[in-house]
């Protein structure tokens, strides 16, 4: 056999580029030429191929035993004339472990018995060739480096010059040519980039072409042959692969294989095939079905990212992916796999691509800075159920695409408590990093295992032989059934049975009195948000034909509000129905005598518009809070007492004020105060469940329908037009927006019993950047209610606390550094009006500025800030707690100014991340962080953690929350 190895001084001198050459010269003679690929990646293999003709093979020293790559050589060289191996990184560079020169390009060389080819990048070189090169030949004697290729010369004369220098330096490696700098020939990294974005415009058969041009004009491919018949390969080990008596058949497992899904070790093939599977490889791009009588499926990697439009637009396929995996069929899916079965791929800058949905979470790209690649060990846990539990196999881990359900995930997993619909089945031990943490990773849910880690089988022969006796038990005509129904479901997914006014129509009139009543209720306590839980759907059956058929009045008093919903319904008969009340009694928040006046004067005019008289307002002893409104303003604004707000933000605001009891609708997320959905009718409902959400989970679901341009909320439209209230808050650019409501309540439609919107209500919308919009804000709020004395009081007792603040810290005290963090995974420093907080409060704020948006920063950015105090305030404690095993074990972390003075903190996120009062809170608690001598008196109990490690004391990274006590 001749095999002869291609090897670089250093990565990104241009030895994939020679080797990639070198192969397509000699297969342009005529010759059978086999490719290798040392190490774990799949980015060059397309080049390989298109250079040869014929799949490239990995070896990868770590990933397999030495036998395996032994037999790996002897059963694809002999099939060629000449084998060609490509190098990976330097020469010896490997790994950082002890026995790194088993792992290097070197070392196969050695294992192989095989001559190298040096590469060296001559450009910034002359006469210092000779001695660099020397260094390689000696460096390991057992190592035979063969010949030399100068890349990237200047010219003629240069090479020349090297030539002489290398000869008298006593260098024994025949230069075997001189590549020269080209134009014509783009760069290896920027052709990868190209392939990767699907936009080359070179094809991987042009660029292999282009670099065969260079290297047959340039360099000795008969010396190149000559050095291959000197390779001295060991005798092939006799691997024995059977761990059970033959399958009776053979299990057939559809691959994945095209454009997209191309990431593929081939010995994971050879593995399987040897224990019985028959391979049936079909496109994702290209096929609309899955190949008949399967039992599983094997998804790789690639870029299907580059793909997502084409791979979203096979709606048939991704049905039937879908329906094989929840009818038990096997599916093992890696990397690019991960992605294809998420519910949606997403671009940068583009919306989210739909995709199988086997998993509850999305995926999406993030930016190369944040590349995740490393070796890693798999461990797989008890309750796997395709691969062997309690196994270990290697693997690898490359790409920069992000896991992202309620929080994201990175390369190697974060572990997030209260999972739905799926469990982990990995833990990961990653081997480039000695003080890396052990975490979880692999996705499982059902017959289904997918992950970022590439599985190599030959460094685990029973992980490809319990996926095939785990295949064998499937059931493929059951699972098929449920294939050929989603794939007719999928080619026809319009409904032919249309509903009328967004309901079943064979809802009869006759039924609406018997749900009118058992929808109704008397006390709005029993209510979670407006309506009885066992009750919605009948609540929403009645509510639909109520907007098509009922008139409204509302009766508005000091402690009583009943909604009247009467209609003169007909049965099918023609007979007139019985008329039907929905009552809701007993609402708190009650108004003044003097709002019960004007409630009075409204009710007389809705009576003229409806045409039906109201009952008369009853009178009540309660009180509460009363509100000193101007005539002049009341006649301005025509003032209606009644605020809703859309947003948690402003309801705090509302809250805050003192303008509470005026307060009648809130949205169901509103959950500050404690009390703020109590009495209150819902007018905002998220179309999901919330009740097992967290802060983190939920703001990836509503992003989740920003993304998709819809509106996570369904409102609550028949209330709004008929309590038509006076002030409506909302947040610009939020959900419900201003747009939607003001076109609500603006419309000209008379859709409720010829009840007309009213034209006065006010719709302010939040939209806050710094500390002096957010005060702006609630004046607004004063004004348009008509409580501008009250306001004014109120901010101006919290700019006072402000300005108490800035005079304790304004003499001659140091001022530190701080980085205040509002994110964790991925790392987000806090901007708009927070480096105002910090300034404020005494310090220099770091990684960002004032109005500006929040900042997502690498790892090595938040270190090259050297924050002397760390503000973590991106969540809870206890959800803060989860990451902080993650942030100690990145490299650096001991090192941090604030870590060596134990100046890192946990503070409640609400105290920073939300625009309204709690923000001077939030800078009385930064003065007390770091000001304690004059500031000490500041902050509450319980809004902030401080870490007690000090003077450069340190612990495992498991352990660092426990290393916590309460600041105050």
């Amino acid at each position: 056999m001749r095999v002869v190895v291609v090897a670089g001084t250093f990565c990104g001198v241009g030895a994939t580029s020679v080797a990639a050459g070198v192969m397509d010269a000699l297969r342009r003679r005529g010759l059978r030429v086999q490719g290798f690929k040392i190490g774990p990646g799949f980015s060059d293999s397309k080049l390989v191929e298109a250079a040869t003709g014929r799949m490239c093979v990995n070896l990868d020293p770590w990933m397999a035993p030495q036998e395996h790559l032994l037999a790996c050589v002897h059963r694809y060289a002999p099939e060629s004339d000449v084998a060609v191996v490509d190098g990976f990184q330097g020469l010896f560079d490997g790994s950082s472990a002890p026995d790194a020169g088993a792992w290097s390009t070197a070392g196969v060389a050695k294992l192989l018995g095989a001559p190298v080819v040096l590469v060296i990048d001559a450009a910034p070189l002359g006469h210092s060739a000779a001695p660099l090169v020397r260094g390689f030949e000696g460096f390991d004697r057992r190592l035979r480096v063969a010949g030399v290729v100068l890349n990237r010369v200047s010219g003629a004369g240069h090479g020349d010059g090297i030539r002489e220098a290398m000869r008298k330096g006593g260098v024994k490696a025949t230069v075997l040519g001189a590549l020269p700098m080209s134009d014509d020939v783009v760069d290896l990294e920027e052709w990868r980039w190209a392939q990767h974005l699907s936009n080359g415009a070179m094809t991987p058969e042009k660029y292999a072409s282009a670099l065969g041009d260079l290297v047959t004009a340039s360099v000795d491919i008969d010396k190149v042959l000559e050095m291959a018949e000197t390779s001295k390969i060991p005798k092939c080990p006799d691997l024995k692969l059977s761990l059970g008596p033959p399958l009776s058949a053979p299990v057939k497992i559809a691959v994945a294989k095209d454009d997209a899904f191309s990431f593929y070790y081939h010995e994971n093939f050879v593995m399987l095939e040897a224990f019985g599977a028959e391979l049936v490889f079909f496109s994702p791009l290209q096929d609309e079905q899955l190949p008949s009588g399967v039992a599983a499926i094997y998804l790789g990697g690639g870029h299907p990212e580059a793909y997502a439009k084409r791979l979203t637009q096979n709606k048939t396929l991704l049905a039937s992916i879908h329906a094989f995996a929840a009818a038990g069929g096997v599916v093992y899916a890696e990397g690019g796999g991960l992605l294809y079965l998420s519910k949606s791929i997403q671009n940068i800058g583009e919306f989210p691509n739909e995709l199988v949905g086997v998993f509850p979470f999305r995926t999406r790209m993030a930016p190369e800075s944040i590349w995740r690649s490393g070796y890693v060990e798999v461990e797989v846990l008890d309750h796997s159920r395709v691969l062997p539990p309690g196994g270990r196999i290697h693997g690898h881990v490359s790409h920069r695409s992000q896991v992202v359900e309620e929080i994201v995930r990175s390369a190697f997993g974060s572990v997030c408590s209260e999972q739905s619909g799926y469990s982990f089945v990995y833990r990961l031990h990653p081997q480039d990093d000695e003080s890396a943490v052990a975490t979880y990773e692999g996705y499982s849910w059902n017959n289904v295992v997918a992950s970022y880690v590439h599985l190599q089988f030959a460094s685990s022969p029973e992980a490809a032989s319990t996926l095939v006796t785990k295949s064998q038990e499937v059931d493929v005509v059951k699972v098929f059934e449920s294939v050929a129904q989603a794939v007719k479901v999928a080619s026809n997914p319009v409904g032919k049975s249309p509903q009328k006014h967004g309901f079943n129509s064979d809802l009869k009139a006759t039924k609406l009195p018997r749900i009118a009543r058992s929808a109704s209720f008397d006390n709005m306590d029993s209510m979670k948000g407006g309506v009885h839980t066992k009750d919605r759907s009948d609540q929403m059956k009645l509510h639909r034909y109520s907007m098509e058929h009922a008139q409204h009045t509302w009766r508005i008093s000091t402690g009583l509000w009943t909604s009247v919903a009467s209609a003169d319904l007909e049965d099918g008969a023609g007979k007139k129905g019985e008329r039907f009340l929905l009552g809701l009694s007993n609402w708190k928040g009650a108004m003044n005598r003097d709002a019960a006046d004007r409630a009075k004067r409204s009710d007389s005019s809705l009576a003229s518009t409806t045409g039906r008289a109201s009952p008369p307002i009853e009178s009540s002893a309660s009180s509460c809070t009363e509100f000193m409104v101007p005539r002049s303003l009341a006649e301005k604004h025509q003032l209606n007492e009644k605020i809703v707000s859309m947003s948690s933000t402003c309801t705090e605001i509302v809250f805050a004020l003192g303008l509470d009891g005026r307060l009648v609708g809130v949205t169901n997320l509103c959950d500050y105060p404690a009390e703020a959905r109590e009495g209150r009718m819902v007018v905002a409902r998220t179309r999901f469940d919330t009740s097992r959400l967290d802060k983190g989970r939920l703001e990836m679901k509503l992003k989740d329908f920003w993304c998709r341009r819809e509106s996570a909320f369904e409102l609550n439209e028949g209330f709004l037009r008929s309590a038509q209230p006076g002030v409506v808050l909302v947040e610009e650019g939020g959900d419900p927006g201003r747009e939607t409501v003001e076109k609500l309540f603006n419309s000209r439609a008379s859709s409720i019993g010829g009840l007309r919107p009213n034209n006065n209500t006010v719709v302010l919308s939040l939209q806050c950047h710094r500390l002096s919009e957010v005060f702006n804000f609630m004046l607004k709020v004063g004004d348009a209610t008509g409580a501008v004395d009250a306001v004014q009081r109120i901010v101006d007792a919290l700019r006072s606390r402000v300005a108490r603040v800035g005079s304790l810290v304004s003499s001659n005290l140091p001022r530190e550094s701080v980085v205040v963090l509002t994110g964790l995974n991925p790392l987000v420093v806090g901007g708009h009006w927070i480096p105002e907080m910090v300034m404020l409060a005494g310090g220099v704020a770091e990684g960002n500025h004032v109005g500006r948006p929040h900042l997502r920063i690498s790892w090595q950015e938040l270190r090259e800030l050297e924050p002397e105090v760390l503000i973590l305030a991106a969540s809870t404690w206890e959800e803060t707690k989860l990451e902080l095993a993650q942030l100690a074990s990145l490299p650096g972390w001991w090192t941090l100014p604030a870590m060596r003075t134990g100046h890192l903190y946990v503070c409640n996120h609400s105290l920073f991340t939300i625009p309204g009062p709690r923000l001077v809170d939030g800078i009385e608690l930064l003065s007390r962080i770091l000001h304690p001598s004059v500031a000490g008196q500041h902050g509450k109990r319980g809004m902030a953690m401080s870490c007690s490690l000090r003077n450069g004391a340190r612990c495992r990274a498991c352990n660092l929350s426990k290393h916590f006590y309460t600041l105050l």
